[in-house]
């Protein structure tokens, strides 16, 4: 969710910073604009009439997705995506080069049945933002998007079929004003070693999304970062097989990496812990070594995703200085040793628990052994505490029903023994239960569930229920 946030407050500050969306009543619409507006939407198909108000004279106060200049009356903004309109197919005119003040296209989510993305584009010299994602375009994207040299927003993801490409990746860096650069799911298989060059050519560039785009090669050398206002960069699903690209240490600007899934080579960096404006840091599916206790400080981290690799070694206590830490997922690694009894830094989040932010903690499938400590029962914002599929050993302790939040709670496939404390929810929102697979013994009783009102998965085998 907070990522989600980030990326709505991201999007809406470059659109409000290239659109003039406020359209003066006193304007009307030009003529010329009015013309051309009319032949683009002959060529389209609407099955769903969403166009209807385009009638009149008065474009640019009654016409749905229209805009223009408060002045002049030019039409600036053209906004059909789907969502709120209709789905849109058929043919692209280029009667839209006469829109000379056109700086704002979106036809993003429509249905247009695997035709090209029109050359004529590239003659949108005016064009800022142009949103053509999961639009049903298909085959290479043009080259002559490289002559609109004011783009500040380009986004052709394309998360179904058919499939855009690119098979020569020059022309981007034409665009020289870019700042938010969206590719997912595009091939990108065709386009040589010097991609990564040719990107760091965009000294503006803040966003950088190309997840699943068939791309390989290393990615671990850079000469000079030229791209150091980077904020956001999403190279995930991709085949690297690279050691890990340092050079991303040198953008202190960096709020989300989403390197999962890239096959990288190599050690977690210690030098990470100079990124302290990074709140997003997803490594899922990649590296070993060892979590570096210089994590504390990442003070402004809200989501670590280290599952599902090959890290090894323990939990540094030097987490307890996220105060921010919203999810903790270090599940499916090869985690040994205890956890510590306690955590370091908890005094730097002036609050009343260690970890006040921290919703997720999984830690599953490790081989994590020794008693489960107090401060479990301290995270007071806690709603999912998995700790399956490790070595835990001892009793449950009873400060786990404190957590009057928790909903998921699995110790599943650990030695946990004794009996289960009949206050582990008194206050519980618990939805999902699991101890089964431990050494529990004992009666369970009604006094157990009385407050358990909201739980549907309960595993546990115990060895009475009265």
């Amino acid at each position: 969710m907070a990522r989600s946030l980030l990326a709505v407050v991201l999007v809406i500050s470059i659109f409000s910073s290239i659109c003039n969306c406020q359209t003066n009543n006193n304007v009307k619409c030009l003529p010329s604009d009015r013309k051309a507006l009319l032949d683009f939407k002959d060529g389209l198909n609407d099955p769903e009439n969403t166009l209807s108000s385009w009638q009149g004279v008065d474009c640019c106060t009654s016409w749905r997705g229209i805009s223009c200049d408060n002045i002049t009356g030019g039409v600036t903004v053209i906004d059909l995506h789907r969502y709120g309109f209709g789905d849109l197919s058929g043919e692209i005119r280029p009667s839209l080069i006469q829109l000379k003040s056109l700086t704002h296209l979106d036809l993003s989510s429509n249905t247009f049945e695997g035709i090209q993305i029109p050359e004529f584009f590239g003659s949108l010299k005016n064009l800022r933002y142009l949103n053509l994602s999961n639009a049903g375009f298909s085959g290479i994207i043009p080259p002559t998007l490289g002559n609109l040299s004011n783009l500040h927003f380009l986004d052709v993801s394309n998360l179904g079929f058919p499939q855009l490409a690119v098979d020569d990746f020059e022309w981007i860096t034409s665009l020289v004003s870019l700042r938010h650069l969206e590719m997912n799911r595009v091939d990108l298989s065709l386009v040589n070693s010097t991609w990564l060059q040719r990107l760091n050519t965009l000294p503006r560039l803040k966003e950088l999304h190309l997840s699943a785009c068939g791309l390989s090669g290393s990615i671990s050398y850079l000469s000079r970062v030229n791209f150091t206002l980077l904020t956001v960069i999403d190279l995930s699903f991709n085949s690297f097989s690279s050691m890990f690209p340092t050079w991303l240490v040198n953008i202190t600007t960096l709020v989300d990496v989403d390197l999962s899934n890239c096959k990288l080579r190599g050690r977690i960096p210690l030098v990470f812990g100079e990124l302290p404006n990074l709140r997003f840091f997803n490594l899922a599916l990649n590296v070993h070594g060892k979590i570096p206790r210089s994590i504390g400080n990442m003070t402004s981290l809200v989501d670590l995703d280290f599952s599902n690799n090959n890290v090894d070694g323990g939990v540094p206590s030097t987490i307890g200085s996220l105060c921010q830490l919203v999810n903790f997922d270090v599940s499916g690694n090869n985690l040994a040793g205890t956890l510590p009894l306690s955590l370091e830094g908890t005094e730097n989040c002036k609050a009343d628990s260690p970890l006040p932010s921290l919703v997720h903690l999984r830690l599953s499938n490790n081989q994590l052994h020794g008693r489960l400590p107090d401060w479990l029962g301290e995270l007071t914002s806690l709603e999912e505490l998995s700790l399956a599929f490790n070595f835990f050993e001892g009793t449950l302790p009873s400060s786990l029903g404190s957590l009057q939040n928790l909903t998921d709670l699995s110790l599943a496939g650990n030695r946990l023994n004794g009996t289960l404390p009949q206050n582990i929810g008194p206050f519980s929102e618990l939805v999902v239960f699991d101890v089964s697979s431990n050494y529990l013994t004992g009666i369970l009783s009604e006094v157990h569930f009385s407050n358990l009102r909201k739980l549907k998965i309960l595993r546990a085998f115990i060895s009475g229920l009265a």
